[in-house]
């Protein structure tokens, strides 16, 4: 007697829909938000002091005054305005792959562990000939309507370039095996080195895993720039950080390919930077033998 039919499968899970105004109203959180209890914050986790460092006194005084001429209050005002929008009002649907645009939580990614947040990234360029690349992205992606939006967040993103050139290797925080919490200033910005500049520092410096904590109370709004090089750059510690003493932790890459990954191969944790080490290997011995010829 031939075995029984194996029984069908389950009908696919319909993705969620992140809509914070819809859901924020429903009794029971969506399956996919809830995180392991391990994962979860505590109540009241260590605070992590972080040094407060005032360019003013290092000789700085143009990078924080551009910074200040830039109002971080109208680029917060903008963001309150975006996100207050329906669903359907907001431009720049995000499509998988992409890295500009609206994205809502992880959904169409993954299925589970879903961050609860919303996010909206466009590209800055300190080129000459990129030089009006935000305001031109918000009218000519999001329309007329954000045209304004594009000016406050063009002048933002120039402060904040000129500024990074000053404190990009100057404040890392790791802390290892245990969540610590960081008290918001208003008047200061966090610091946090990643993957890119843990390879460029042959790991001397380590890549922070961090979190924003919600509630159910207030919303939170981050404003955040992240320092990334040209696509075509290749990433490799300079040759004073490696001997024979300190050999090479992670081999060449480009930004592109490191993007690549983390947009469509895998989800960011404290492993991506060895994760991702790994499936680069692979994929260059593939295409080696891919186009070596027999003999």
């Amino acid at each position: 007697m031939p075995p029984p039919p194996p029984p069908p499968p389950p009908p696919p899970q319909e993705p969620v829909v992140f809509d914070a105004s819809v859901l924020q109203h429903q009794a029971n959180l969506p399956s996919q938000f809830i995180w392991p209890e391990h994962e979860k914050p505590c109540l009241e986790p260590p605070e992590l002091a972080i040094p407060p460092i005032d360019f003013r006194k290092l000789h700085l005084w143009r990078s924080v005054g551009g910074l200040e001429a830039c109002s971080a209050t109208e680029a917060h005002e903008c963001m309150n305005k975006f996100f207050g929008k329906q669903l359907a009002e907001k431009p720049a649907q995000r499509k998988i792959g992409e890295q500009y645009g609206y994205a809502s939580s992880f959904t169409g990614r993954f299925s589970s562990k879903l961050p609860w947040k919303e996010t909206l990234s466009f590209r800055y360029c300190a080129d000459n000939q990129s030089s009006n690349i935000v305001q031109e992205y918000f009218l000519n992606v999001m329309g007329e309507e954000f045209e304004e939006f594009g000016k406050v967040y063009q002048e933002y993103c120039e402060a904040m370039n000129t500024l990074s050139l000053g404190i990009m290797e100057l404040l890392g925080v790791f802390v290892d095996e245990k969540w610590h919490s960081v008290t918001p200033d208003p008047e200061a910005f966090v610091v946090n080195i990643g993957d890119t500049f843990m390879a460029l520092s042959n790991g001397i410096f380590k890549s922070c895993l961090h979190r924003a904590v919600v509630n159910s109370a207030t919303v939170r709004k981050s404003l955040a720039f992240f320092l990334c090089p040209k696509m075509d750059k290749v990433v490799k510690p300079p040759n004073t950080l490696v001997d024979y003493k300190n050999p090479r932790v992670y081999p060449d890459f480009t930004w592109s390919a490191l993007s690549e990954f983390t947009q469509k191969h895998y989800r960011a944790d404290m492993k991506t930077l060895d994760v991702f080490t790994t499936w680069l290997q692979q994929r260059n011995n593939w295409e080696g033998t891919k186009n070596t010829s027999p003999c």
